[in-house]
């Protein structure tokens, strides 16, 4: 990286940590949960498009929760760093929560954070569309294709999904097209919008057959909100 661009990046964060009452490299804290989304802590962004959080999940059947930390690349689409805290393996005289985990994996966890320039943020919010942004209005939608199941008590079965991103100005893009996802239902939920880029993660979540009944996840898809789109 140009050392140039590296100091332009260092000088940004510290005008954010001082403007919106963030953290950035040795101050990383265990974060907030956020509305919008069960069991999910952003830390925040990075300004090459890099977002970190922390998810928990429950274990139906064996027990035990799972807490995953998450850096993801919302340029690449694609995670770059996860680690996996399993409450099961703690023994049973050890409560399962975000803050002992945190206890346990914060040193290496924040580690990682530091070494993709994660800002880390207190104002990381979930919005719904449409999202009003540089005088250009942005909206999102689902294409589905759904096969109907052989059991007719059951729902359908989304086989695939596309996200679909409009600009007033641009025109539109997808975002993403997933395949063979074999979910009972995925639902458009909202957007989380960086504040050291135009970029956002598109959230959307994916109900599917668990131990005992459908689990619902949050699965995030990056988007430009300057570049890709065709009228």
């Amino acid at each position: 990286m140009d050392i140039r661009l590296l100091r332009g990046i260092t000088a940004a964060a510290a005008v954010l940590v001082a403007s919106t009452g963030t953290a950035f490299a040795e101050g990383y804290l265990l974060p907030e949960l956020i509305a919008g989304v069960p069991h999910f802590r952003p830390f925040g962004w990075s300004a090459d498009g890099a977002f970190a959080w922390l998810s928990s999940r429950d274990i139906d059947g064996r027990g035990g929760t799972v807490y995953t930390y998450t850096v993801y690349d919302a340029v690449e689409d694609a995670v770059v760093y996860t680690h996996s805290d399993d409450s099961f393996d703690w023994g049973q005289d050890v409560d399962a929560t975000e803050e002992e985990s945190w206890s346990r994996s914060g040193g290496e966890v924040s580690a990682a954070l530091w070494k993709y320039r994660i800002v880390q943020s207190r104002s990381v919010t979930m919005e719904a569309f449409p999202l009003q942004r540089g005088g250009d209005l942005y909206t999102a939608s689902l294409k589905l294709r759904n096969d109907p199941s052989k059991d007719e008590y059951a729902d359908q079965i989304v086989q695939s999904y596309s996200v679909i991103l409009s600009s007033r100005s641009r025109g539109s893009k997808v975002v993403t097209t997933q395949d063979e996802v074999g979910a009972a239902k995925v639902k458009l939920d909202g957007y989380i919008l960086s504040p050291l880029e135009p970029r956002i993660l598109v959230v959307v979540s994916v109900q599917t057959r668990a131990f005992e009944g459908y689990e619902t996840l949050p699965h995030f898809y990056g988007a430009h909100l300057g570049l890709g789109f065709k009228k």
